[in-house]
């Protein structure tokens, strides 16, 4: 087995898109993975690939994500797409390619990993990776607008969501984005359910009427007051899966979060 880099060339992202597809049985587009290892405005991807016999057989990938921890900037990264060929599952390869792409982070001046694992790979990034599991992601559901932000709210960890970064996001390819009371939505696969993304600060994407009549919020915050509008949490016999928000400190001061103080929200791992 053969480990290199992942290569953003028009070819190296089509090996990538092809086996993604094989894995997962559906389409990946190469202009939505362009968009998301190349076009993030915080760096490009940093993972690897694994080939058997110049047969790629494995992808990990991650994206920097620029945060800020006790209100200083720092960039890390954001685990997000692993996938092993079905002919080589159970050796252990996304393993391999994920501590050989938390060594080279660390080298490079990347200080965390976060991700969203949900049942399937959060015993490996526990058990096996490091991980901390910092809380389960909350997936609100309700009429109205989504509640604000308290003001005095200092928060421990909070992504960097700059004008730029947010113009990227809602020029996701093959997306279908709408605002609605000047805040950005999503269409999801149940019918009369629309996911919130966040406020606009420009006009990114065009204002469009849309019949869905519940909104979706995923993610922590805890000062958000859920209490004082018409949401509940959805409980995990309703979901596909349960989703989980997992760190890793890369610079060894053994760092673990606190989920009171801890915003992250769909916004910030592309679930939609």
């Amino acid at each position: 087995m053969e480990i290199k880099n992942i290569q953003t060339t028009k070819q190296g992202l089509d090996e990538c898109r092809v086996l993604l597809e094989e894995v997962f049985k559906k389409n990946w587009s190469y202009e939505n993975l362009r968009w998301l290892y190349v076009d993030n405005p915080d760096g490009e991807v940093v993972g690897f690939n694994a080939y058997d016999s110049n047969k790629i057989i494995g992808h990990y990938a991650t994206i920097p994500i620029n945060v800020y921890i006790q209100g200083k900037e720092e960039m890390g990264l954001l685990s997000l797409n692993t996938a092993t060929h079905p002919d080589y599952s159970g050796k252990g390869i996304f393993t391999i390619l994920a501590k050989k792409t938390y060594e080279f982070a660390k080298e490079q001046g990347f200080s965390f990993v976060v991700g969203v694992a949900n049942a399937s790979s959060i015993h490996v990034f526990r058990a096996k990776l490091g991980f901390q599991i910092v809380s389960q992601l909350r997936a609100m559901i309700g009429v109205g607008q989504i509640p604000e932000q308290q003001e005095k709210q200092v928060f421990y960890f909070q992504p960097v969501r700059s004008l730029e970064k947010k113009q990227w996001r809602y020029n996701k390819p093959v997306s279908n984005y709408f605002s609605e009371n000047k805040d950005v939505y999503s269409p999801t696969k149940t019918r009369g359910v629309k996911a919130y993304l966040g406020p606009q600060l420009k006009r990114e994407v065009q204002n469009e009427p849309n019949a869905s009549r519940l909104n979706l919020w995923i993610g922590i915050d805890e000062s958000r007051q859920w209490n004082r509008v018409i949401y509940f949490n959805i409980p995990n016999w309703l979901r596909p899966s349960p989703l989980n928000f997992i760190f890793k400190d890369l610079i060894g001061k053994g760092r673990t979060l606190d989920p009171a103080r801890v915003e992250f929200t769909n916004f910030d791992f592309d679930a939609y």
